[in-house]
């Protein structure tokens, strides 16, 4: 338990941030129309853990040994600040054709803030996560420089398997997903800022911090029974029927709902490990890990936009032509990134407040 990792850091942070690449790439696949339409099962796969993959990334890195002050200050600064920035730029559209009751309808949409009132429903993530974090801390953290380190491993585990349970009989009972807490067309809200979700959140937030003092991640992550087995894990439950859809407060094998998460994350891993092993690619999955958030904020609508242009009389394999879109999804965003964003003071406040 008290055992440091033996991988130096900046190997961690590489792995951490090659995961965060290979995890937005499949977020941003699976968004994909194309993807959907024509690769349902592998969308579904996707689904199976694509968004608990990054709240147990953050826990990979998150500290307990801070004032709970400081701590939410930071987690504003780097979740709801863009979170805000970039809903409230998406009412513009409506504010230009819709008039004053569109853009009051979206601000409501953009206070409760779950995927069904939001323009971007990818956006949902944040502000979840930002609740996650701050009922983490409250739960289990303190103000002791040495608080992360006094917390067994145990004690974690045994949080994680209890968050996570709570969530999973919150889904299931369908309290969150029924009126008043739908739309009119019949979809499940959820609860502001997906406040039903945040048990599952924190589970996945803290299994991700039960290893952080662990060199389980730099042993293994490229061995090579790891991906074929999370692969295997991942094919089993789609053919059994597993469906997950998050915003959809859709479970539909509850207690399988773990495996798909940890087969998952051992197959982003298992990608990662493989990726870290050929500089070249190393280098762009870090760099588009360093990215994840942009890409998180502003896919939704320049994917869109590019999937309809390579429709248009394509003659590409679905599945080169959705990986295809989603690529030049990523390298849209990375070139707005590098020529917008940084060189503008303003942007650069919001979207990279840790400097990176």
């Amino acid at each position: 338990m008290n055992s440091q990792s033996n991988a130096p850091a900046g190997e961690r942070i590489g792995l951490i941030d090659g995961a965060k690449g290979v995890g937005i790439f499949l977020v941003v696949l699976g968004h994909n129309t194309v993807f959907s339409l024509h690769l349902a099962d592998a969308k579904q796969a996707i689904y199976l853990f694509h968004m608990p993959l990054f709240f147990f990334l953050s826990g990979l890195t998150f500290k307990l040994g801070v004032p709970l002050k400081e701590m939410i200050y930071r987690r504003w600064r780097t979740l709801l600040v863009p979170y805000f920035a970039v809903a409230l730029a998406s009412l513009l559209p409506g504010a230009i054709s819709g008039g004053v009751g569109s853009v009051a309808v979206g601000m409501l949409g953009i206070l409760y803030g779950t995927g069904h009132t939001l323009r971007f429903t990818a956006l949902w993530f944040l502000p979840c996560l930002f609740l996650a974090c701050v009922v983490v801390h409250m739960l289990l953290g303190g103000s002791r420089k040495e608080t992360a380190h006094t917390q067994s491993r145990f004690v974690l585990l045994f949080a994680a398997i209890a968050a996570t349970a709570i969530g999973l009989l919150l889904v299931g009972s369908g309290r969150f997903s029924a009126w008043p807490f739908e739309d009119v067309m019949g979809r499940p809200l959820g609860a502001p800022w997906s406040a039903d979700l945040v048990p599952i959140a924190m589970g996945c937030l803290i299994a991700g911090m039960t290893l952080q003092r662990s060199d389980w991640l730099s042993r293994y992550a490229a061995s090579a029974w790891l991906l074929p087995c999370a692969i295997a894990v991942l094919a089993a439950l789609i053919y059994v029927g597993e469906s997950v859809d998050l915003n959809y407060r859709r479970i539909s094998l509850p207690l399988l709902f773990p495996f798909g998460v940890l087969g998952g994350i051992a197959a982003t891993l298992g990608v990662t490990g493989l990726l870290l092993r050929f500089p070249p690619l190393s280098r762009l999955a870090r760099y588009v890990g360093t990215l994840s958030l942009i890409v998180l904020l502003f896919h939704m609508p320049i994917q869109r936009r590019i999937v309809d242009l390579l429709s248009a009389g394509s003659f590409l394999p679905a599945s080169v032509a959705a990986a295809f879109g989603a690529s030049l999804t990523i390298a849209v965003i990375a070139a707005l990134d590098a020529w917008v964003i940084r060189p503008l003071p303003l942007s650069r406040w919001i979207f990279h407040p840790s400097g990176r």
